[in-house]
């Protein structure tokens, strides 16, 4: 069996039937890459109704809401210096994890939850292949402006993860792994959100939206699930307008089978030979990992790419729909990324931050 470990060792936020205000922390199991989670071995049996009921509830931690003159402490806090610095959640002490088991929360079929909002702008820079042969074969893939780096600090240190905007009645969302907002069992929140659309070499072109409210669920928090290694994040207008105003969005799909035949994953990986400055992509056919619900990709992107978007049905080169977000990746054998698909719950959770 493949060994595998998360993408970013950053927090995942825990759930609750009732949400529970707490500090933010970052989520450990999946985000880090650079050292290994323990091994899992395939899950034969699925988890009973009572038992996915309570890793499917929601917990949550609230931010600022500021006014949009004001400079916020973590606009503040997330200068240029800082955010090029930041590391890795992997560089965090790995977790202990289970793998992404089968759910009975799982629909029979694809869901639309949200459709896509395509930004009217477009960003000039390009983004790069993760792999030289996928680089040689693909024209000029724009930078997404629905897709970034979302900065966090946690135990006194700064890091990084990926994220993307997802259309919502709030036009306010942003969707990451679980791991990159809380920092799984026995651990806590991360602290500081602060999202970068767009984010290349350094620079922000649309600017730091900083946050308001964070979810996951407590199938992360408590018990390092990677089938609910899913978050979202409710940001601050900026300016007067909204993330997704601003930005454009991408759609939203539960239930959709890990089998897929195209599918463009984005990232911000940080860890040698990536430096973390530049957005990267993947391009394939999903295969499904033996034992679990997991998709898998083969892609070379490592600690920092975790909470990036994987697409389909993409309306453009940079929009589509999220079936899926990445959580880890394999540690023997070709490079290869791990996403659960969105099941039931992650639209329970979506709707509840609205």
């Amino acid at each position: 069996m493949k060994k595998h470990h998360a993408l970013t060792r950053v927090g995942v936020i825990t759930a609750v039937a009732c949400l529970v205000t707490s500090t933010a922390a970052m989520s450990a199991v999946a985000g880090p890459m650079s050292a290994p989670d323990q091994a899992v071995a395939p899950v034969s049996t699925a988890p009973t109704a009572g038992q996915d009921a309570a890793a499917a509830a929601v917990s949550s931690v609230r931010g600022g809401e500021q006014a949009v003159t004001t400079t916020t402490r973590e606009e503040r806090y997330w200068t240029q210096a800082r955010m090029s610095a930041a590391t890795s959640a992997d560089e965090l002490p790995p977790q202990r994890a289970t793998t992404a088991v089968p759910s009975a929360a799982q629909p029979k079929k694809a869901t639309v939850v949200a459709k896509p909002a395509v930004p009217s702008r477009a960003v000039t820079a390009h983004a790069r292949g993760a792999t030289a042969s996928m680089a040689a074969k693909k024209g000029p893939v724009r930078v997404p402006t629905t897709a970034g780096k979302l900065f966090f600090t946690y135990g006194g240190s700064d890091y990084v993860c990926s994220a993307s905007s997802v259309n919502s009645r709030s036009k306010s969302l942003i969707m990451t792994a679980g791991h990159c907002v809380h920092s799984g069992p026995h651990a806590g929140w991360h602290r500081n959100f602060a999202y970068a659309p767009a984010y290349y070499n350094g620079r922000a072109p649309y600017g730091i939206w900083t946050w308001q409210r964070a979810l996951t669920f407590r199938g992360w928090a408590d018990s390092g699930r990677f089938d609910y290694d899913q978050a979202f994040i409710a940001v601050n207008p900026k300016n007067g307008v909204r993330l997704v105003n601003r930005v454009g969005g991408n759609g939203l799909v539960v239930g959709a089978s890990n089998l897929q035949k195209s599918v463009r994953v984005f990232g911000w990986p940080a860890e040698r030979p990536f430096t973390g400055g530049i957005p990267y992509y993947c391009d394939g056919r999903t295969g499904k990992r033996s034992g679990s619900i997991d998709a898998t990709l083969g892609c070379a992107m490592n600690g920092g790419a975790s909470g990036g978007p994987w697409l389909i049905n993409r309306v453009n080169d940079t929009v589509g729909y999220v079936f899926a977000i990445t959580s880890r990746r394999t540690l023997s054998g070709p490079p290869t990324l791990l996403a659960a698909p969105n099941s039931l719950a992650v639209k329970n959770l979506y709707q509840s931050i609205g």
